[in-house]
């Protein structure tokens, strides 16, 4: 067996090593022990230098590692700096869209304001000295001259009632309709509502039947609650053919008094049911469609609705008629007094 390493050898392999270590932490290249020595070191030498390019090999794939993720990160950064002015450029168009929306739409609202207010004035002439005639106060009229005023009264009451709907949704959408909410028998402005309804059903020879005859308490406008319960029976009334039969019913619910208008009628497709209630929208939004009319009823019987409290939901079929349900509450609200915690500490 081969004797032992002397000192003088151990020593001088130790100073190599010692040297190769410092290369190692100071981030230099990892050097190779130098080959030499006595016979006895060389296997020690080569195994520390076998140890020594395996660390090396490590080494390399590290930065090589590093490399990469910097280029990935540097990459990364760059688009997110791309990204954040891309989304700022967008944020900043949508700022300026949405402030021109809402210029645009202030501006049309207070135009509808404005004429509906000013086309007013004249068509009240119009409907008063058309019902001056009627009644014979200029003296009496031809039967065939007096057909031709009761049109131009009709159509004048009816213009009138597009005119207050558009001028109604103009206010509501400016913040500015007022609503006073009371406590009301939910049966008197549906019978208010009945009473000029039913002579537009009486000209399609339409069954009107109301039923008004428990009081229901209800908590809302009774001004708005005519329009929505008038705007529920005008529109049943436009859809129903000749012949045809509507049905109106007021009623109780749990917390709340509900309103029911039924026809049978044309029907709605319960894909469309979402629509009938957006402004200016009829199912048929043709040009040529064959019931005219602003599409504002409907609109305003949700919005209104809404403003109280209520809801509004409709069940309906193509050819199976319709019925519209409001829900309005029964009394006020209740509002909760604040309870004050009592001060704690000495």
């Amino acid at each position: 067996m081969p004797r032992d390493l002397s000192d003088a050898d151990l020593i001088a392999v130790a100073e190599r090593i010692r040297r190769a270590a410092r290369s190692v932490r100071d981030g230099e290249v990892i050097p190779r022990l130098p080959e030499g020595g006595t016979e006895r070191t060389r296997d020690l030498v080569d195994a520390v230098n076998e140890l020594l390019a395996a660390a090396a090999d490590r080494e390399q794939e590290r930065k090589l590692i590093v490399e990469r993720n910097q280029d990935v990160l540097l990459a990364l950064e760059e688009l997110a700096r791309e990204q954040a002015g891309e989304l700022a450029a967008q944020n900043e168009a949508l700022r300026r869209q949405n402030a021109e929306l809402q210029a645009a739409d202030r501006l049309k609202n207070e135009f509808l304001a404005t004429v509906s207010h000013e086309l007013r004035t004249p068509l009240n002439a119009v409907i008063g000295f058309s019902e001056l005639l009627l009644e014979g106060l200029s003296g009496a009229l031809a039967p065939e001259q007096a057909e031709y005023v009761a049109d131009i009264h009709h159509a004048g009451r009816h213009l009138l009632g597009m005119i207050n709907d558009i001028l109604d949704l103009a206010k509501m959408d400016a913040g500015r309709l007022e609503f006073q909410p009371e406590q009301i028998d939910l049966c008197g402005p549906v019978r208010e509502a009945e009473v000029m309804a039913r002579p537009l059903a009486m000209k399609k020879s339409q069954s009107l039947e109301v039923f008004t005859d428990t009081p229901v308490p209800c908590y809302a406008d009774p001004q708005r609650v005519r329009q929505i319960a008038l705007n529920l029976m005008s529109n049943a009334v436009k859809f129903t053919p000749h012949g045809g039969h509507l049905k109106v019913t007021v009623r109780p619910v749990e917390d709340g008094a509900e309103l029911e208008v039924t026809d049978d009628g044309i029907g709605i497709d319960p894909a469309h049911h979402h629509l009938i209630f957006e402004v200016f929208r009829q199912v048929d939004g043709s040009e040529t469609r064959e019931y005219q009319g602003t599409g504002l009823g409907l609109a305003l019987v949700k919005r209104f609705a809404e403003a109280m409290g209520g809801t509004v939901r409709v069940e309906s079929a193509v050819g199976k008629g319709a019925s519209f349900f409001v829900r309005l509450l029964a009394r006020a609200p209740q509002v909760r007094p604040l309870r004050l915690e009592p001060a704690t500490g000495s």
